[in-house]
């Protein structure tokens, strides 16, 4: 046996939730497979397919919506939307893990990030402290990058040996070990 919450009109009777005999919840489905389950079609528009949270709170810096993720009673993490920033959190006692800001959609992780796979395009990365690559970093075309500019300069590169094929400026270079060019 189920509970199903319907609609109706003039001519048509349609049910808009159910409630199973084990306690899943649909909304747009008769046979919820979890505890909570939406069903749409996101070709229909973006809120054919959605869940809504609306923060009513209107006073600036406060409008903090958020879905909330519990293990065993503990808090584990925190998917949060607000002014001017959309960020992810985990915890029990959530620490932003992702922080995107949302009018340049610039975002700023916190700890480690890993970008695995063999097509992975990054238009641009900034590293804060470290970067640290284990096998190769390659520009995205053939002599088409430069690795910094004339007022954001590398202080320091260190390999075991060096190719390059461009020109190499600076104030100061020293070299041990291998270094092959086409021009200095």
């Amino acid at each position: 046996a189920h509970i199903a919450f319907a609609t109706c009109t003039a001519s048509a009777y349609g049910e808009r939730m159910r409630i199973t005999n084990d306690g899943n919840v649909g909304i747009g489905t008769t046979s919820p497979g979890s505890l909570f389950t939406i069903s749409g079609n996101s070709d229909d528009g973006d809120n054919a397919c959605a869940l809504a949270i609306n923060d009513e709170d209107s006073t600036g810096g406060s409008k903090l919506p958020a879905i909330m993720f519990y293990g065993g009673g503990t808090m584990q993490g925190r998917i949060r939307g607000g002014d001017g920033t959309f960020a992810i959190a985990v915890g029990s006692a959530p620490t932003t893990a992702l922080s995107i800001n949302t009018g340049t959609q610039a975002a700023t992780f916190s700890g480690s990030v890993t970008v695995e796979g063999d097509n992975t395009d990054i238009e641009n990365l900034y590293v804060n402290q470290e970067a640290i690559f284990d096998g190769h970093a390659y520009p995205y075309a053939d002599s088409s990058y430069t690795l910094g500019t004339s007022a954001l300069r590398w202080s320091t590169i260190y390999g075991d040996a060096g190719n390059f094929n461009g020109p190499l400026t600076g104030t100061t270079a020293t070299f041990s070990g291998n270094v092959s060019g086409k021009r200095f």
